[in-house]
């Protein structure tokens, strides 16, 4: 049986039809379902040279403030646009985006994982695996990847 869902988002189309499959399984099931944005705090170094120059920022404390800020919102947008009574529990963490989602998941017994099988990032997720390939292959719950 299926009590808990959850459903790591990054804004994308893919994702976008992961949260929708997912709301439909939780309505079917009456499961508590979790929409997760995990944001990278990791800077590269040609934008931090730029921003620095730009902006005259000394450290990264603005950078994740406005990761936060992005996450925030590409959370409240996804789930406001949904037509649903299942109660959404919406989760913000920052870090590797692979890690912390299995991190979450297995800390927090979830019976399911929904996400889009590609999401935002660059060529780099194409030669070095994507997200979603990593978690499916690394949590321990059932795990559903979207095309």
């Amino acid at each position: 049986m299926i009590k808990s869902i959850l459903v790591p988002v990054d804004g994308s189309e893919h994702s976008v039809k992961a949260l929708s499959l997912a709301v439909d399984i939780a309505e079917k099931y009456d499961a508590n379902l979790s929409v997760l944005f995990v944001a990278s705090h990791e800077i590269d170094e040609e934008l931090r040279h730029f921003t620095n120059l730009e902006y005259n920022l000394e450290d990264d404390s603005a950078f994740r403030a406005a990761s936060e800020q992005m996450g925030k919102s590409t959370i409240n947008r996804m789930i406001s646009k949904l037509k649903t009574n299942v109660v959404i529990k919406a989760v913000l963490l920052f870090g590797n985006p692979a890690a912390r989602i299995v991190e979450y998941s297995m800390n927090n017994n979830f019976d399911m994982v929904v996400m889009g099988n590609r999401g935002l990032s660059d060529i780099k997720g194409l030669l070095m695996g994507s997200v979603s390939r990593k978690v499916s292959k690394l949590v321990e719950c059932t795990f559903v990847s979207i095309k």
